[in-house]
């Protein structure tokens, strides 16, 4: 195992340093706005490359060092090891800088700060990955998410713990500030607060998310977007799935992404208590095992559902006379209204799941109430008597009445709290 200490270090001063090179362009950049461009563009050429030189040797010496440390530790009660000297990166090639002002004379200017980091971080990657190809004890290595690590990071990451002779490749973004680390335990890798099947499963509940709605938004793209994913590297219809994974897992709580640990759910605003209360140790939320019944209590079954699932929400009070009344919950920065019938199937109905039309209608004629033009609805099917495939129909009901009615965004939360993005 990496000693937990020794790690805070390494990832310390690698972010330190990435942000003081981030800093420094962003002078740079300032300093240059009263130039006229034939003169910033020379100083910037001048002066560019420079920095990421500096600085991606400070990232380089940094990971070094980390290296040569974690590999004395680990065989510090070995007589009979070979000494081995760590060595760092290559520098920055000048042409990287280059190609980076070029890219930002069209692009602009603004992107230099992010490449910097970039840059500067792939040095200490690179410096990883030449030693653990020299050393003749051969390390395993793994991607490590910083605390704010995007969802495109958290996917390589889970990745989990991979031996010397593979790609060490950080995919690395603009402002990416995750770590590459190396752990001389072949049997057994491990890190303290790394954990590869957390994100894994994290990334399978966004999979569940957008499952069923692949096929419909794959129709519904324009031929040019869909020749985009068809051409070669695009990888079809399974690239633009896994877009869409990415794109839910920007949604979730970035903690809950990187270590599974379910987002608090504020009740700042409303306690708990008002909602309701269940009797100790009940498994379902049925009325009955509610010992305190409040005006909202079958949002509870939503609330519960939606933090498994790695959402950071907001419940809200209830204001009946003025203000805004229809504030259910906060998902991120957006309102959204709760729905959950109690529906039951009707043999005799000429449409038994007119319900679902209705609620709809009603969130809609709420929000346009408050003046809200973006509406968005979380249908909770809990309470209704639809089972199984009955279920489904319930889901492609609601799935249709969101597009018939011109919704924003819309969730489906099933009788086992599995939570599904309609749109």
């Amino acid at each position: 195992m990496i000693d937990a200490e020794l790690f805070e270090r390494y990832q310390k001063a690698l972010g330190t340093n990435a942000e003081l090179v981030k800093l420094e362009v962003v002078k740079l950049l300032e300093s240059i706005e009263k130039l006229n461009p034939y003169e910033a563009a020379e100083f910037l050429s001048a002066t560019y490359p420079k920095l990421l030189k500096a600085y991606g040797k400070t990232a380089a010496d940094v990971a070094r060092q980390f290296y040569q440390d974690t590999r004395d530790s680990y065989y510090e009660d070995e007589d009979d090891v070979s000494d081995y000297v760590a060595r760092t990166a290559a520098a920055i090639p000048d042409r990287w800088a280059q190609e980076d002002i070029v890219k930002a004379s069209s692009k602009g200017l603004d992107i230099l700060p992010g490449r910097a980091v970039r840059h500067t971080m792939e040095r200490a990657d690179a410096t990883i990955k030449t030693n653990i190809r020299r050393d003749p004890k051969k390390a395993r290595w793994a991607v490590v998410p910083h605390p704010g690590a995007c969802a495109w990071c958290i996917l390589i990451a889970g990745n989990g713990w991979r031996y010397s002779y593979e790609s060490v490749n950080a995919q690395r973004h603009d402002n990416c500030k995750c770590s590459v680390v190396a752990d001389f335990d072949q049997d057994s890798p491990a890190l303290e607060g790394y954990d590869p099947k957390a994100m894994q499963d994290a990334y399978a509940k966004c999979e569940e998310t957008i499952h069923d709605s692949v096929d419909d938004l794959w129709n519904a793209l324009s031929d040019e977007k869909r020749a985009k994913y068809l051409k070669q590297g695009g990888r079809g219809k399974d690239g633009f799935k896994r877009d869409l994974v990415l794109a839910e897992m920007n949604r979730r709580d970035r903690e809950w992404l990187r270590t599974g640990k379910a987002p608090e759910i504020d009740y700042s605003e409303k306690s708990r208590a008002q909602f309701g209360v269940r009797a100790h140790n009940a498994k379902d939320y049925l009325r009955q095992n509610f010992i305190v019944i409040g005006n909202e209590w079958k949002d509870l079954f939503v609330h519960d559902s939606l933090q498994a699932a790695g959402f950071s929400i907001i419940p809200h009070r209830t204001i009946q006379e003025g203000g805004i009344t229809n504030r259910d919950i906060s998902i991120g920065n957006s309102i959204w209204e709760i729905k959950s019938p109690e529906a039951q199937p009707n043999s005799y109905s000429k449409d038994e799941l007119k319900f679902v039309q209705r609620r709809v209608q009603r969130a809609r004629h709420q929000f346009r109430d408050e003046g809200i033009s973006d509406v968005r609805i979380v249908f909770n099917n809990y309470y209704t008597g639809f089972y199984g495939k009955d279920e489904t129909r319930v889901y492609t009901r609601f799935r249709d009445e969101v597009a018939k009615q011109g919704i924003a965004d819309a969730l489906f939360i099933t009788k086992k709290g599995i939570v599904m993005r309609v749109k």
